[in-house]
């Protein structure tokens, strides 16, 4: 069988890099509306999980980065010993250390797991974005739909005041 040739993609728009924000609120110039959203983002909490999960992403990737650097610990100690009698002196003791280490990265493991918790924040991030245009977009639905009802009641009221105003004309 012959395989038909991939068709033209001239006409697919590809999406930005960027990722979807709730700015397209405002572009309605409802302040009303844009309250409800701002206040159902707020307290929305499968928001706020998201937004926690995207901010321990980010520092999971600054701990693994932090890997690719040198480490250097240090500790101190002092301590006094005294004796109960004359016979045996009191002492005190001083101490301190210093440790370095670093590991060379031969391999690129410590790079790929940089890479791996970036990927992982970007991710995470997209779907903290996602989750709030979700809401975003249920509640401005939910607007919209409150408004349509409410015009179909008015334009309902007006419907029975005419056929009122009709059948009295006609019983005259």
């Amino acid at each position: 069988a012959e395989v038909p040739a991939p068709p033209d993609m001239q006409w697919v728009q590809l999406s930005p890099d960027a990722l979807p924000a709730t700015d397209w609120v405002a572009s309605l110039d409802d302040a009303a509306l844009g309250a409800l959203v701002d206040e159902a983002l707020a307290s929305n909490t499968s928001i706020r999980i998201a937004e926690d999960r995207f901010k321990a992403a980010l520092a999971r990737a600054d701990i693994s980065a932090a890997n690719l650097l040198p480490s250097v610990t240090g500790s101190v100690g002092a301590g006094r010993t005294e004796r109960g009698n004359d016979l045996i002196a009191d002492s005190s003791s001083l101490s301190f250390g210093v440790n370095a280490s670093w590991e060379a990265d031969v391999w690129g493991r410590v790079r790929d797991n940089v890479k791996s918790s970036e990927l992982d924040a970007g991710a995470l991030q997209a779907d903290y974005a996602a989750a709030r245009l979700s809401v975003a977009g249920q509640v401005s639905q939910n607007w919209f739909d409150l408004i349509e009802a409410r015009l179909l009641s008015e334009l309902s009221e007006r419907d029975v005041e005419t056929q009122e105003r009709a059948l009295r004309l006609t019983t005259r």
